[in-house]
């Protein structure tokens, strides 16, 4: 070899006179070594010594300027590289050796690559030269290598996103009609490697049957016809395994237009057939569970209510419950804007419907209740809310125009509160249940009622009794002791009276309540006769007025132009009449007046009236002083004697005759009570 001269050092000269250079210097380089595209060049002798060198590859040697000329041992250019770091941490002398010998071990025929200092990638190549050492070319591959690695990485990510997509490419050849190549996945869903693919071309023919005999009819009217398709359909696998895939399929076209190659993707989607399978079966049961639940069951859509409360907020409402009792349109148009999608057995009876369509038609339009719609808003404005439950109850009613007590309880489930989607309720037909509930209600309250009118009774008639008791036993004692001298005295006969009077009021009150319990036996016969009614009416005044001589010339009778004969038991109605008489004289005052009045009815019944200016009674006590033990709150009162059970025995006597007993009251004017005797006949 002919070493270089200094006026010739390649680094001086440009590319070409470097080119120039390298030949004086060694002769027998390759001509293709100046248009491999390398970046630099540097020959080396057989004893690893420096020949010539392109300015490129300074830069590669991290910059040996000072140190740099022909004739320079490999190992001086190595120590230096060292020092700089080009080979790593550690002692330069050690790494340069190192170094030294793995290039001397690698020979002249050999190639590397080395990693600079800032990530650039350099490609080493080595060639032996016919003169003995060999020519190393520089190439910086850090771009190339880049691009490598992420269609690398590309090719990765596509094989695995395959792989978990269990999804295989393939190309076909139209012309040879055979397969130019697969990927792993593509054969690994037949069971076979892709050699086997390439080398088994025949196989993929329709005749071999890899598809499925229930399916290979289709198969070839749709894949092998066309050169573009998209199936699904079944495949046997070399295992015997019925595998469930989707081919998809396009043509390659040439510059005339003519298809020459078909490309396309193989899916397995055998798992997703199963679950498919899997979820209709089990949509089925939840379909029939929820068709034959014995509760009423009903699924709907609130996403288009929703949508309409969204642009209300859009809109700037806030008060969204005053926005709607203003606005009730709105919300009847929001109520009906609900899609029913589903409704159990239940629910459409019901409602006496036969389908869905008929249960929509019921429960939305033009005929919905008011109720229905105060439901709703209550329901709406909790959704709002964020409440996502309800209970309620609410008035419906069914296809006949019945109307029903409903009780409703529903929920929007987790998965649908972002849109409203899915509304799942329940409804039960309360009414008999809340009459019921309201017949308890008021026979637990007549029952504490009756409870305190009798305590109230009992309290009353411990005074109503004790009083003439205490007459009668004072009386008596006084007598017995002669405290006003021997019996005979006047005083003794005066004291006879009241003992007498006192009694009778006495044998009055038991008897009252003796009555009163023989009519609620059934024990009290009615035994009619024929008698005059003014007549019998005057002796009934009598008896009242004989007991208190106050009551003569206040109670009296209009005259009537008929003489009229009542048909009834004239018992019965003397005792109606003197308690009648006998209550309107206890409330009526000193200057007031009682008027007693009587005519025959069209239908032939008689009507007596016993008209007072009495105290009068409450409107609220009115229904209660015709029960037992049921006196108005102004009769409870110790400044009027009595059971307090006149107006209620009364009122079963003529219950108990046929008749009827009806009263009209107010308070400071007055009462007017009306028996009516049915006729004869």
């Amino acid at each position: 070899m002919v070493p270089m001269s200094k006026k010739s050092t390649p680094e001086q000269t440009g590319d070409a006179e470097t080119k120039k250079a390298l030949r004086i210097g060694h002769a027998d380089l390759p001509d293709d070594l100046y248009s491999s595209g390398s970046q630099g060049v540097a020959v080396w002798d057989h004893e690893q010594n420096l020949v010539c060198w392109s300015h490129e590859c300074v830069e590669f040697w991290y910059k040996p300027e000072a140190i740099l000329q022909p004739g320079m041992p490999m190992i001086d250019l190595l120590r230096h590289i060292a020092k700089k770091g080009g080979l790593g941490d550690g002692d330069a002398a050690t790494l340069a050796q190192t170094e030294l010998d793995r290039v001397r071990q690698a020979g002249p025929e050999s190639e590397d690559d080395f990693r600079m200092l800032g990530g650039r990638l350099i490609h080493v190549q080595r060639n032996a030269l016919a003169g003995g050492g060999h020519a190393s070319t520089y190439t910086d591959i850090t771009d190339r290598q880049r691009a490598v690695d992420e269609l690398k990485e590309q090719l990765e990510n596509f094989q695995q996103a395959e792989r978990m997509g269990n999804v295989g490419h393939w190309l076909w050849d139209k012309v040879d009609d055979r397969l130019i190549s697969c990927s792993e996945e593509y054969a690994r869903i037949f069971g076979i490697t892709v050699k086997d693919c390439i080398e088994a071309t025949d196989s993929f023919k329709l005749d071999v049957g890899w598809v499925h005999p229930e399916d290979q009819d289709r198969y070839a009217n749709t894949v092998m016809g066309e050169p573009g398709f998209d199936i699904e359909y079944r495949i046997v696998t070399c295992d015997g395994d019925i595998c469930h895939v989707r081919g998809f399929g396009e043509p390659v076209f040439d510059d005339n237009g003519v298809v020459i190659c078909t490309r396309g993707t193989l899916q397995d989607i055998s798992r997703y057939r199963i679950a498919e399978d899997a979820l209709a079966v089990s949509e089925a049961h939840y379909q029939e569970i929820f068709d034959e639940a014995p509760a009423t069951l009903c699924v709907e859509d609130w996403s288009p209510i929703k949508q309409m409360v969204d642009q209300l907020a859009d809109d700037g409402v806030t008060d969204f419950a005053a926005y709607i009792a203003a606005h009730r349109d709105w919300a009847v148009d929001a109520y009906n804007a609900a899609t029913v999608l589903q409704t159990s057995k239940a629910s459409l009876k019901l409602y006496g419907a036969a389908n869905t369509i008929e249960y929509k038609e019921i429960t939305q339009g033009d005929s919905i209740l008011p109720e229905e719609i105060d439901a709703f808003i209550e329901v709406l404005l909790g959704l709002i809310k964020g409440i996502w439950t309800f209970d309620l109850e609410m008035m419906d009613k069914n296809v006949a125009g019945s109307k029903f007590l409903a009780r409703t309880r529903g929920i929007i489930p987790p998965s649908y509160r972002h849109d409203w989607s899915r509304l799942i309720y329940s409804m039960e037909d309360i009414t008999e249940k809340n009459a019921s509930k309201q017949a308890l209600r008021m026979a637990k309250e007549e029952a504490e009622a009756a409870n305190r009118a009798k305590s109230e009774f009992l309290a009353h008639m411990s005074h109503e009794l004790r009083t003439p008791l205490n007459a009668i036993t004072g009386f008596v004692q006084m007598m017995m002791n002669e405290t006003f001298g021997p019996l005979g005295g006047p005083k003794y006969r005066e004291y006879a009276g009241d003992i007498y009077d006192s009694g009778l009021h006495l044998l009055s009150l038991i008897n009252d309540i003796l009555d009163l319990s023989k009519v609620e036996a059934g024990e009290i016969d009615v035994s009619q006769t024929e008698f005059p009614l003014r007549r019998t009416i005057t002796e009934c005044i009598t008896l009242v007025s004989a007991q208190d001589m106050n009551q003569m010339g206040r109670i009296h009778v209009e005259p009537s132009d008929n003489d009229i004969n009542l048909y009834a038991d004239i018992r019965i109605f003397r005792q109606v009449l003197l308690n009648l008489l006998s209550n309107a004289s206890k409330f009526t005052p000193a200057d007031g007046k009682i008027v007693i009045s009587y005519n025959k009815n069209a239908d032939d019944s008689v009507a007596i009236r016993i008209a007072d200016t009495g105290v009068g009674i409450a409107l609220d006590d009115m229904a209660k002083v015709l029960e037992p033990f049921g006196q108005a709150r102004q009769s409870i009162s110790t400044t009027h004697e009595g059971t307090g059970l006149g107006l209620p025995l009364s009122h079963k006597l003529m219950r108990l005759h046929g008749g009827s007993l009806a009263l009209e009251s107010e308070i400071g004017v007055g009462t007017t009570v009306t028996i009516v005797f049915p006729s004869q006949d």
